[in-house]
């Protein structure tokens, strides 16, 4: 697909920039879809516009977005949109209200660079819709990775098994999304939707179009939209008859009395550490197990970082092999958790200085754990060293392991029958078609 320069979109104050479009959200298989309430496909922006229900469920039925903040016809949706690249604007700074598509820009990014592009605006919310970068090492993004920074805080993404989560950055904050690749592997690169509403010293005074007021309400005559609650007689509203849907509530948790343990959705309620002040060299976590989880934070007060890094206390939220810690007293930015995962919330805390904690408000969706079907064992050859057995690794170092083989499907063909130690990568490794039917499989050779 060919990508547009800047030049080629149509920018802020244009007639065209300013038309609005509904939000999309992630779908089921990872593409972006219209957006829907939380009780299904049927009841979509087109729904809320025709029934003129937006005065009295636009608020609720939140799914991502409620009603009132993607639907164009409820007074949200997107009213500007940009195509940006990291190739093409690397450096730059965009400002809200904007929303669009930022990419690496190339069909695969190169090797040894480091780009960046900041969005400096209040909600910015990062939705991505592809990801492919080369995979890290123990967890940890090591080799290529884009970062997302955002004040003290700091994300890596790696690897293209999962997209990285959709989050929502509350607040007026400067967003950077920024890419680095180092001299060897690289892959087809990232793509993401954003959107930034302004930021409080460019904020319009109330409506983006300083015309008629008419078009924030879907309501066509001005006799009734004000108020169309007293008239009972559109009740075609379907959220009643679905309410088993909406997430239960859980109530109050508490790290202090639900350490160690998993609730699993649909489900909301609060959570906190449940202290008035935390105390001092305590380690507690609680999972939250669902789909498109959303955290939004109430108060947050820990120790203070050191040189931008959350070194004594903190609050650590992990999903699959990303996490964050916070610390300090600002609000961590809210977040929706796209898929369906495990959210691990923990505190830590060290022998000296604590605060008053944390609270935040969740809300996960309902999800389905499927069992898997057993599947056939192989286990990677190791070697000796001494008497005793060595992960494999090729004669390039020990960074190329049969794990570095897995994390690129073409790594085997290309490399797997050169780079001998002791063994080949198609001799050693279960992915490269090696292997052995044992997991104590080793070869006492040494290398």
């Amino acid at each position: 697909m060919q990508r547009l320069t800047l030049g080629a979109v149509l920018l802020l104050g244009s007639a065209s920039a300013q038309q609005c479009r509904d939000r999309q959200i992630a779908g089921p298989d990872g593409g972006m879809i219209d957006w829907h309430d939380v009780d299904g496909p049927v009841y979509t922006c087109a729904y809320y516009t025709e029934e003129k229900i937006c005065a009295q469920h636009g608020d609720n039925w939140r799914n991502v977005f409620v009603a009132n903040e993607a639907c164009c016809g409820c007074g949200g949706g997107v009213t500007s949109t940009q195509t940006l690249s990291l190739r093409e604007h690397n450096g730059q700074t965009f400002t809200g209200p904007l929303s669009g598509t930022l990419s690496d820009g190339y069909d695969e990014y190169p090797r040894d660079t480091d780009l960046e592009v900041t969005l400096q605006g209040s909600n910015c919310r990062l939705q991505w819709t592809s990801f492919d970068l080369e995979s890290g090492e123990d967890g940890e993004c090591v080799y290529d990775w884009v970062m997302v920074a955002v004040g003290g805080s700091t994300w890596k993404y790696c690897d293209k098994t999962s997209l990285p989560p959709t989050t929502t950055f509350s607040g007026d904050r400067a967003v950077q999304i920024s890419l680095h690749s180092d001299r060897y592997y690289v892959g087809a690169g990232f793509e993401l939707n954003f959107a930034c509403d302004a930021g409080p010293e460019t904020q319009p005074p109330q409506t983006p179009e300083p015309t008629t007021a008419t078009p924030l309400t879907p309501e066509p005559t001005t006799a009734t939209p004000p108020t169309p609650v007293p008239t009972t007689t559109t009740p075609p509203t379907p959220q009643p008859t679905v309410a088993t849907q909406e997430p239960v509530s859980s109530g109050a948790l508490t790290l202090r009395e639900h350490t160690g343990e998993t609730f699993t959705g649909p489900l909301s309620g609060t959570l906190s550490d449940g202290y008035g002040e935390y105390p001092s060299n305590t380690d507690l976590e609680v999972t939250l197990q669902g789909s498109n989880c959303r955290l939004q934070w109430t108060s947050f007060d820990f120790e203070a970082a050191k040189d931008g890094e959350c070194v004594w206390d903190w609050v650590m939220v992990t999903v699959g092999i990303s996490s964050v810690k916070y610390c300090g007293d600002a609000l961590p930015p809210t977040t929706t958790f796209s898929g369906v995962g495990p959210v691990v919330i923990s505190l830590h805390s060290d022998a000296y200085v604590q605060g008053a904690g944390f609270e935040l408000n969740f809300e996960c969706g309902g999800a389905e754990v499927e069992t898997p079907e057993p599947v056939a064992t192989c286990a990677d050859l190791r070697t000796a060293v001494g008497f005793a057995a060595s992960t494999w690794y090729d004669a390039g170092g020990e960074q190329y392991t049969c794990a570095w083989y897995e994390a690129r499907a073409t790594r085997c063909s290309e490399f797997g029958s050169g780079y001998r130690r002791v063994f080949t990568a198609s001799e050693a490794c279960c992915v490269c078609g090696g292997g052995a039917a044992s997991s104590d499989a080793v070869d006492l050779r040494q290398p």
